[in-house]
Formats: structure tokens, C-alpha cells, sequence
């Protein structure tokens, strides 16, 4: 049986990929990260599925249908970048996201409420439809929505504080990175290992 290397997220705009990509490709040469995120594949991860046999497309659509059923509008824009892993040597740099409903500005991607987050809340849904639909187990660890820039940082340009003040110098010169856009689908991808742009979208499912 075919297997696919699978996950859901949140596609960006075409705009909003350039704009950031045009930051990352400035940020590149100051910072240490050994491989930068091609602009195409900028994706906010909802869940990761991994190795998943083809035939079970389409119940992972009709979860992902259940889903954006279920979904608030939300409004997001782009927000200062963050890592994970060590300090001295982190593992993903990534750019934090803020959303916003219908009643209310929620927090960024450190700050959210999970309680008022739209985005966290079409994260548990889906995961509770991936669930039934195909016996997914969501992860345990809490959602951080993020768009990951570049992994692995090797060496003494590696420092957050001055990826900060990097990221907020080129972000006052780059309009397009300032703007606000909405949430209007999932995305089912796959992910192609050894090629870049890396991933493929099989699948778009609008929210009402």
C-alpha cells in the first residue's frame, strides 16, 4: 500500500510569502542556521500525520470538512520571530503569528489564549475528527502556531535578541509584512523528501 508523508495546515497568500521570504533571504547571511524554509513552503502546521496509506485521503478530508465546519473567522498577520530548542543553539527559527475574531485581538503565537484562540480551536477539533476519521493521535505537547524560517543554528550567530532586533530593522522596511489577511481554508500537503520547494498541496478545504 502507498504510503504519503501528510499534514494539515493553514496555507499563506502568495503576498504574504514573498514579503516574508524577502526578510528571510536578508536575514540569512547574518544569522548561523544551516537550511532556511524555500518561501513556497511557508505554512502554519495544524497537525503533522506522517507516513499515511493514500486510501485514507478521503476520511482526512471529510475531518477536515467537520472541521472547518466548525471554525471562527479569524484574521492573522505576522508577528516577531521566536526559536525552539537551546538558546546557544536553537533548533527552528520561526515567525510568530497573531490572530484576531470576530469579538476580539487574541494574542500572538507566545501569548494565546487557547480558550479565545481560533486557531487553537480549529487545532483541537481537527484533531479530534483526525481522531475518529482515521485513528490519528494528536500530539500532547500545546499548539504554538508558528511559520518555521530555518533549522538548525551552528556557531555564535545564533543569539535571539539579536535575531529580534534584526527581524524588527528589515520588518520596518518590508509594507507587505505588516499585513492582515484571513483564514479562509485548510490544506491537506504532502511532504516530498530531497526537493525544494518541498511541499505539495493535495488538497484545499474552504471554511463557510
Amino acid at each position: 500500500m502507498d504510503n504519503l508523508r501528510l499534514f494539515l495546515g493553514i496555507a499563506l497568500p502568495q503576498p504574504i510569502e514573498q514579503a516574508l521570504g524577502r526578510v528571510a533571504q536578508e536575514m540569512e547571511p547574518a544569522l548561523s542556521y544551516r537550511k532556511w524554509t524555500h518561501p513556497a513552503d511557508y505554512h502554519i502546521t495544524l497537525h503533522y500525520l506522517g507516513n499515511t496509506p493514500k486510501d485514507k485521503l478521503p476520511d482526512i478530508r471529510l475531518a477536515a470538512q467537520e472541521a472547518a465546519g466548525h471554525t471562527q473567522p479569524s484574521r492573522l498577520s505576522l508577528s516577531a520571530p521566536g526559536t525552539f530548542g537551546s538558546p546557544s543553539a536553537p533548533r527552528v527559527l520561526w515567525c510568530g503569528i497573531e490572530e484576531a475574531n470576530d469579538d476580539n485581538t487574541v494574542a500572538g503565537s507566545q501569548e494565546a489564549d487557547p480558550a479565545v484562540s481560533p486557531l487553537h480551536a480549529l487545532h483541537r477539533v481537527l484533531g479530534e475528527r483526525l481522531q475518529e476519521r482515521i485513528g490519528y493521535e494528536p500530539e500532547a505537547r500545546p499548539y504554538h502556531p508558528h511559520i518555521t524560517l530555518a533549522r538548525s543554528c551552528e556557531g555564535e550567530r545564533c543569539d535571539k535578541s539579536a535575531t529580534q532586533e534584526l527581524w524588527h530593522t528589515l520588518a520596518a522596511r518590508e509594507e507587505g509584512l505588516h499585513a492582515v489577511w484571513p483564514a479562509s481554508s485548510i490544506t491537506i500537503f504532502r511532504s516530498h523528501l530531497g526537493r525544494s520547494p518541498s511541499y505539495e498541496r493535495l488538497d484545499t478545504i474552504p471554511f463557510p
